[in-house]
């Protein structure tokens, strides 16, 4: 199951992409930058989609 974590303002901008099939066990927290509303985002604060339901899968 893949899922992407788009900025909250800007929906077409990818901030951070998660497979679960390759589970990270170590995980920092860092925080990704928008170029549309030139701020830096954790992937707590963006709004998540999930790729496969989007795919009819």
């Amino acid at each position: 199951m893949n899922y992407q974590y788009v900025c909250p303002i800007h929906h077409d901008v990818v901030l951070f992409v998660e497979s679960l099939e390759k589970l990270n066990y170590v995980v920092f927290a860092k925080a990704e930058y928008c170029p549309k509303c030139k701020k830096s985002y954790f992937k707590e604060q963006c709004d998540e989609l999930d790729l496969e339901s989007e795919d009819g899968n």
